[in-house]
């Protein structure tokens, strides 16, 4: 390379970097409000955590994925595990909210998990 020149990353890196940057710092302020949102519907601190792992047990799985298939960590990947991570949060408040349904009927936690 000639004197004076230099090679600069941009265009396509430069967005991807940021927009990674950008959902990180989303997720954080996200993951708080579920909990918040959580424990108010729930009257529990426990409830909401175990969404929360469920998220992170998704979460791991999809990374999982992504290295198995050697598939990079994109942006269209990176949408997909967000939008995972929204219906995972769904199921997750739904199921409990029909175990402690089940529990309100007499049934035993065996049975409403069942």
């Amino acid at each position: 390379m000639p004197p004076g020149y230099r090679i600069e990353y941009g265009g396509e890196n430069e967005e991807r970097i940021n927009a990674f940057v950008s959902i990180g710092r989303l997720s954080v302020v996200v993951g708080l409000l579920i909990n918040i949102i959580s424990a108010m519907q729930f009257y529990s601190l426990t409830k909401p955590a175990i969404v929360l792992i469920s998220i992170y047990l998704a979460l791991s799985g999809a990374l999982l994925g992504l290295f198995i298939t050697g598939t990079p960590l994109g942006f269209m990947a990176l949408l997909g595990i967000v939008s995972l991570s929204g219906i995972v949060v769904r199921n997750g408040i739904v199921l409990l909210d029909l175990i402690e349904i089940g529990r309100k009927q007499g049934m035993s936690l065996n049975d409403a998990i069942r």
